[in-house]
């Protein structure tokens, strides 16, 4: 887009003050923003990213899980505005002894590993070995680990479930974005 989306505004928030909010039900307030410490967010501490830029959201994983000190980690993409506090307790719900990841599945049947929680350890460690590759697939990572994807149907009782994962990549996409805010209950 040419400029930082972590400071987009949408209905008077920036975008990464939304994906706080959206952790903030399950993080008890250990929320921290993998990449540059940013003006619209300076409550919350920053990590740097150490990797060669280029990986793309590889290197986001990266620092969050190297810099996390959990069993689980939660990360959400800045760009996913519409992603709410509800949908992270369903991905709770659904870890287990045999899982290192829980990645939702979108209403067009694609994944979505930039809203979802990872196994801290065994996913550092796919995560370093696939970028010596240089592989910057979210999608190669997650066949890489044991993954349990979570349906679209799971969460079509939350409200505005059509817009949870709706992606802001282009102006054309934070444009829409914005109006849905206007044209509904957000």
């Amino acid at each position: 887009m040419g400029e930082d989306k972590a400071a987009l505004e949408i209905g008077g928030y920036s975008l990464i003050e939304m994906a706080g909010k959206a952790l903030s039900q399950i993080s008890d307030g250990r929320i921290s923003i993998a990449g540059e410490p940013r003006e619209c967010a300076q409550h919350w501490p920053a990590f740097p990213d150490k990797v060669v830029l280029g990986l793309g959201p590889l290197s986001g994983l990266e620092t969050a899980l190297s810099n996390g000190n959990s069993e689980w980690i939660a990360v959400i993409s800045c760009d996913l505005p519409f992603v709410t506090g509800e949908v992270f307790p369903k991905l709770v719900e659904q870890i287990s002894l045999e899982t290192d990841a829980v990645v939702p599945i979108q209403s067009d049947e694609r994944p979505q590993p930039l809203c979802a929680l990872y196994r801290r350890k065994s996913t550092l460690d796919a995560v370093l070995d696939q970028q010596k590759n240089a592989d910057r697939s979210m999608r190669n990572l997650l066949s890489r680990i044991t993954t349990h994807y979570v349906p679209f149907f799971s969460f079509q009782d939350l409200p505005n479930a059509e817009h949870l994962f709706l992606n802001i990549n282009s102006t054309a996409d934070y444009e829409r974005a914005k109006d849905i805010v206007l044209n509904s209950d957000f």
